[in-house]
């Protein structure tokens, strides 16, 4: 629909295949500038990369020069022969220092660690026959689900709205209990969630280490700006009150808490919420060297694709393993 809309169409996201798919332009906001560009998100990074790479040639370039010239400098300060030339140099880095090119910044460069957890043996989650309804003459949700979670598992779970995915997540998480069958887990396993309202419900006048003191009592607080720091949440940051903190930096708390107990899953859902794209990035490459297992829910076919080997579809009354990517789901979706 919207990319036939014949108006005018601004749309804020940090979806990178939805931006793809309907955007001609791109307008980017950072360091409170506005920088536009004719194409859509991938061509626009494509630019990005390439300026920022001309930049950064640029800087090491007048780097080396600096470094030449302040050699010289050194070198003959005290050689009345070479006055002249010292002070001639002293000028031209003056001049350069004047207009020096600052070094680049790469927003993608911050990093999100999540601290690995002890090994458990596999599975350490095992549904077995499951069937769940909420009874009252309802229909079940489905029945007949049959799976395994491991260390080494990266999930997706899809499906439409009300199709079952949180009802599944809490069989797993053995909030519910099945009508049918067994979901059986590692009695050592521990297992974290995130959601929105795991951000929401953060104490806004704290700071985030006090945040992390109350939910986490009998630590001391370098424990948790160490901590802290693996989501780039640092100095400053870990001590501002979390009203402070954008949205995406609140995120990160969020993670910092989800993982605080090392669990062997981490179960997320919808997490790219309020989070823009380079934090997306870090929570991606984060999430792929975890050594943990991965359950996602989620509507962001980027995200997805980039982290999850297999993807599950919830829906018709059964759990199934689909066999391709969110974007062949997608399309299956729509020609129903």
């Amino acid at each position: 629909y919207l990319e036939t809309y014949p108006k005018t169409l601004i749309v804020v996201s940090h979806d990178r295949n939805f931006l793809n798919q309907v955007t001609t332009d791109t307008i980017y906001l950072a360091k409170q500038q506005l920088s536009y560009h004719r194409g859509n998100f991938q061509s626009f990074e494509n630019t990005q990369e390439e300026l920022l790479k001309n930049q950064r040639k640029a800087y090491e370039a007048q780097q080396m020069k600096v470094s030449h010239m302040q050699e010289f400098i050194d070198r003959f300060r005290c050689n009345a022969k070479k006055a002249p030339l010292v002070q001639s140099r002293v000028k031209a880095l003056e001049k350069i220092m004047r207009t020096a090119v600052e070094e680049p910044e790469d927003p993608r460069a911050f990093k999100m660690n999540f601290p690995p957890p002890e090994p458990l043996g596999r599975p350490i989650i095992s549904v077995e026959n499951v069937a769940f309804g909420y009874g009252d003459g309802r229909p079940e949700l489905f029945h007949d689900v049959n799976f395994g979670i491991d260390m080494s598992s990266r999930i997706g779970i899809l499906g439409v709205n009300g199709s079952g995915k949180s009802t599944l997540i809490n069989l797993m998480l053995g909030k519910l209990d099945p009508t049918h069958g067994k979901c059986v887990r590692n009695p050592r396993v521990r297992i974290s969630t995130f959601t929105q309202h795991h951000v929401d419900s953060l104490d806004l006048g704290k700071t985030a280490v006090e945040n992390m003191m109350e939910l986490f009592p009998g630590h001391e607080p370098d424990e948790f700006r160490t901590h802290l720091g693996r989501f780039n949440l640092s100095g400053e940051l870990a001590m501002k009150p979390t009203r402070k903190l954008s949205g995406g930096q609140k995120s990160r708390v969020g993670f910092a808490v989800l993982t605080w107990r090392l669990p062997h899953v981490v179960v997320l859902d919808e997490p790219t919420n309020h989070l823009d794209i380079e934090t997306i990035d870090a929570l991606i490459d984060a999430l792929r060297n975890y050594k943990g297992g991965v359950v996602i829910v989620s509507h962001d076919q980027h995200f997805v694709n980039s982290i999850c080997t297999e993807l599950w579809v919830v829906g018709d009354r059964k759990v199934t393993r689909f066999q391709g990517s969110m974007a062949e789901y997608k399309k299956a979706i729509l020609n129903e």
